[in-house]
């Protein structure tokens, strides 16, 4: 018998953890102002091209805490993945002013590049290689965006 109740309540969560969404989903329904279950969530949806709903949970964590930096950071990678290029860098600025990195200000560069602002792209990327000099990414693409530049100065 107890064999039995073991095996549905196994079963039963199977059901709810078949996947990191339901898994997630169900985490979020069950507990109040979990800023992990929230981003976990939204790193979900958005892995299976669900950018919208990933946009939502992540502001849902923003609405427990302004401070959170990870739902700032994701935010920001999820409007640059729908090419909403202004209100990723918006979202990255908000990710540096809680935890500055050289990482978020090469995805400043990175954005500000797409919008073709690329003396702001190559300041960005400057600013990366303050904080970590030498770092690739930074200096590959100060490169590209400084020869962009030129060719549209000519």
């Amino acid at each position: 018998m107890l064999i039995l109740t073991s095996f549905k309540t196994t079963m039963s969560q199977i059901a709810t953890w078949q996947n990191s969404i339901t898994l997630f989903s169900h985490a979020v329904s069950v507990t109040d102002n979990n800023l992990k279950t929230h981003l976990n969530l939204g790193a979900a949806l958005d892995n299976k091209g669900q950018t919208d709903d990933a946009i939502h949970q992540y502001k849902q964590a923003l609405t427990i805490n302004k401070s959170f930096y990870p739902a700032w950071l994701n935010l920001g990678n999820a409007y640059f993945k729908k090419e909403m290029y202004d209100k990723a860098i918006f979202h990255y600025y908000k990710a540096l002013e809680l935890q500055p990195n050289a990482s978020v200000h090469c995805l400043i560069g990175i954005s500000l590049g797409r919008t073709g602002n690329l003396k702001m792209a190559i300041h960005a990327f400057d600013k990366a290689l303050e904080i970590h000099p030498g770092l690739e990414v930074a200096l590959k693409n100060k490169k590209i965006a400084a020869a962009l530049l030129k060719s549209k100065q000519k």
